[in-house]
């Protein structure tokens, strides 16, 4: 942080040093370059006390003026007490036993052709059983 150019497409294109380069407009953003000259954008941010780093992408593949635009988005979304790393997390749920039962019968019965082998499928039998009786017990 020796020098406190701000940040321009020239200087970005220019062979930098190995550390970071920092833009200073109040966003957290700066630029990683590493050893092997590989550039990638980070923003520092301060949410709810804590600190965060964000990655934003790689120069040249995410520019100057987009980087400046994501940073100013996950600031204004910091301020507001949202984290932006969870933000970007896909939520997923996980399936339960039943349904994945339902889902390999589903596979299972389309495999066999046989009517015979597919009311005798060992595996069949066991989660027609669970599934039945998960279908009578009461829920509480």
């Amino acid at each position: 942080m020796a020098d406190r150019k701000k940040l321009t497409e020239v200087l970005l294109k220019s062979k930098l040093k190995p550390g970071r380069h920092y833009d200073f407009n109040g966003n957290g953003l700066h630029l990683l370059v590493r050893k092997n000259g590989a550039k990638s954008w980070v923003q520092r941010l301060r949410v709810q006390g804590k600190y965060v780093d964000l990655g934003l992408g790689n120069y040249p593949r995410v520019k100057l003026a987009v980087a400046r635009a994501l940073a100013s988005d996950n600031k204004l979304s910091a301020s507001k007490g949202k984290n932006p790393k969870q933000a970007r997390r896909v939520v997923t749920s996980t399936p339960t036993f039943s349904e994945l039962a339902n889902k390999f019968l589903e596979i299972k019965e389309q495999e066999l052709s046989c009517t015979k082998h597919k009311a005798q499928s060992t595996m069949a039998l066991y989660l027609r059983k669970v599934r039945d009786s998960e279908i009578r017990r009461p829920s509480s």
